[in-house]
């Protein structure tokens, strides 16, 4: 036999007329209410055939996790701390529980047992983070958080200095080419400068630290033709190299060194005393040959 009971009833319930005995032996009656959910019962005899049925609410309890994000390039500034703290908050309102997430939970946390409802109705739970880390930004979505930081950026900056073509300022190009270097490896970062920029260059929007190391910027040139080239910090001096005459090669009219050449018609006036020499030496030869014959 099942009897309802509600708050129309007062909360009380009686059952139909029943037999006290059965086959000669008495009856014993007893009652057992059906499973009312988020309660447990206690029945409670307090005379013969009068029951009492205690129902004591057990609130829904529930579990909530969040996760922390990381936003900082793989932790490029190596400035991400070991561990992080966030609090609970139930419908807007902190709750005095906190909950901390490290690299060993993967950045995960957890708060356990709480009640699912207040006054009949579904409590939103988020968290807040205790204490931002210092460079980070940090974003809460529901339970979980977004930690952000741009990695610091640094830039490069240098002069060209021209020295010793004060009178060949023709040889110079009309730009240099500089080449970026990390650690003393080249990237594929180049910079130009120009008479146009007054002979200067920069290198903007580079990463400050890797790995939480300050990188090392150094920069080289490439050649520039008739001139060394001498790197002073970010400073580059190039100072000219004057050109030699190639050996070998004769002067030419006019320039220094080269001899003055007689007129034709002395080599050929020359040419003919050295001849007339040489025939007056042979006459000379045979006659005196001819005497030291003779005696």
């Amino acid at each position: 036999q099942e009897i309802e009971v509600s708050e129309a009833t007062g909360w009380k319930f009686e059952s139909k007329a029943l037999p006290k005995y059965e086959n000669g032996q008495e009856i014993k009656y007893t009652v057992k209410e059906v499973v009312v959910k988020g309660y447990t019962s206690t029945i409670t005899t307090e005379k013969e055939g009068k029951y009492t049925i205690t129902n004591e609410y057990t609130p829904e309890k529930i579990a909530v996790r969040g996760q922390k994000t990381w936003i900082d390039n793989n932790d490029q500034d190596r400035i991400r701390p070991a561990s992080i703290t966030v609090k609970l908050l139930a419908n807007g309102k902190e709750t005095g529980q906190e909950a901390t997430a490290t690299a060993e939970t993967g950045w995960k946390y957890e708060f356990t047992n709480l009640d699912r409802y207040q006054d009949g109705k579904p409590i939103e739970y988020t968290v807040k983070e205790v204490g931002v880390p210092t460079g980070y930004t940090a974003t809460e979505t529901g339970m979980n958080v977004t930690n952000t930081h741009t990695p610091e950026k640094t830039s490069v900056k240098g002069k060209k200095i021209w020295k010793g073509d004060e009178n060949h300022k023709d040889a110079r190009p009309p730009f240099i080419t500089v080449k970026l270097l990390i650690d003393g490896k080249e990237t594929d970062k180049v910079a130009t400068a120009s008479e146009a920029s007054g002979w200067t260059y920069e290198f903007t929007g580079l990463d400050r630290y890797k790995d939480g190391q300050e990188i090392k910027y150094s920069v080289v040139e490439v050649p520039v033709r008739g001139y060394t080239s001498k790197v002073e910090d970010f400073n580059i001096t190039n100072t000219y190299i004057p050109e030699k005459p190639t050996p070998g090669e004769p002067n030419e009219p006019g320039k220094p060194g080269s001899k003055p050449q007689l007129p034709n018609t002395g080599e050929k006036a020359s040419n003919a005393a050295v001849v007339a020499g040489l025939a007056l030496m042979a006459v000379t030869g045979g006659l005196y040959f001819v005497s030291r014959k003779n005696k």
